[in-house]
């Protein structure tokens, strides 16, 4: 796998909130650490979280002691770690890491939010206990590709490499690679089994090759980020084209990216739903009227003795008495 580039300079915008937009709208990120002596790293992280325009911002300490020191803080939500709060808070964001030490309860939190389903920062000591824990490091490996970010400085990447810290800063871009390369070993065979195996299944059980087929590929779309990054823009501009064809002009792919959060949709209707030509398509007179075919022959057969253009003239309102439109 590629090294890739991480650019988040799009969402400088959103350090700013609306007028109508409150924490909740910013996300909720969880951090563990803060074990005895170490409070401090994780405090750290915090502030940059809160600076970086985070909504809630729930630091779990590993040392209970650290709260009652901490209590100036009110824009922070601080807790004592236990096991089972990723599942409970439920944050977008899990970082885990700064000052969270070397000991048991530290490898049962890491263990839980390597499981998690969250975005996951790992730094510091989490780092060090995946490079001296080989089941953890599996589960590092089972995570789905980019959804974990990982802050190494040169001596935990040494660890988790097996090298020394200056083989590592002789060549860090080779470093990353190694790194990206050992996080992403299992995941793409995993993803190509799982692929292969939806496939035969639905290709036994539906005996549709093509539909066996279309639900394969979509295993490796959803899951791979190159074909997802593909295949996003491509749909966007399929979409765009489609709309295009049927009259409906789309600024920019960024407006179908924020109309999910439509909740209504107001209409001119003359030229936008219609044509903007009127005309009769059908007329239904009411029980006591004579029918219409017969009124029509009437007043068209008066229209043809008469001949004068006045006489369409007063001919022509009394068709429309028989209509009930404005």
């Amino acid at each position: 796998m590629t090294i890739q580039t991480l650019n988040t300079f799009h969402l400088i915008s959103r350090l700013e909130r609306q007028a109508h937009e409150h924490k909740g709208h910013a996300g909720k990120v969880l951090m563990i650490g803060g074990a005895p002596g170490m409070a401090g790293a994780i405090l750290l992280a915090g502030r940059a979280a809160l600076h970086a325009g985070a909504g809630w911002i729930i630091l779990d300490f590993v040392d209970e002691r650290a709260i009652s020191a901490l209590s100036d803080q009110p824009e922070l939500m601080l807790r004592v770690a236990q096991v089972g709060d990723a599942a409970q808070i439920n944050p977008d964001v899990i970082a885990i890491g700064p000052g969270l030490g070397q000991g048991d309860v530290a490898k049962q939190l890491l263990s839980e939010v390597l499981q998690s389903s969250a975005l996951l920062v790992i730094d510091a000591d989490a780092l060090n206990l995946i490079a001296s824990d080989s089941s953890l490091l599996n589960q590092l490996k089972a995570r789905p590709s980019l959804s974990s970010v990982l802050t190494p400085h040169p001596g935990e990447a040494a660890n988790l490499l097996k090298e020394t810290t200056e083989q590592i800063q002789s060549n860090r871009e080779l470093a990353i690679q190694k790194l990206v390369d050992q996080i992403s070993a299992y995941f793409v065979p995993a993803i190509l089994l799982i692929a292969l195996l939806t496939g035969l299944i639905n290709w036994l059980v539906l005996e549709s090759a093509s539909i066996a087929i279309l639900r394969a590929v979509s295993v490796l779309v959803i899951a791979c980020p190159c074909a997802l990054g593909l295949a996003t823009p491509a749909a966007i501009m399929a979409g765009t084209g489609v709309a295009a064809r049927h009259g409906i002009l789309i600024k920019d792919p960024q407006v179908l990216e924020l109309a999910h959060r439509i909740n209504i949709v107001a209409f001119d209707k003359t030229g936008t739903l219609t044509i903007g030509e009127p005309r009769l398509l059908e007329v239904i007179p009411f029980d006591n009227q004579p029918p219409i075919p017969e009124i029509l022959e009437q007043r068209i057969g008066r229209l043809d003795r008469i001949g004068q253009k006045q006489d369409i003239q007063i001919h022509v309102p009394y068709l429309s008495c028989y209509q009930n439109h404005p």
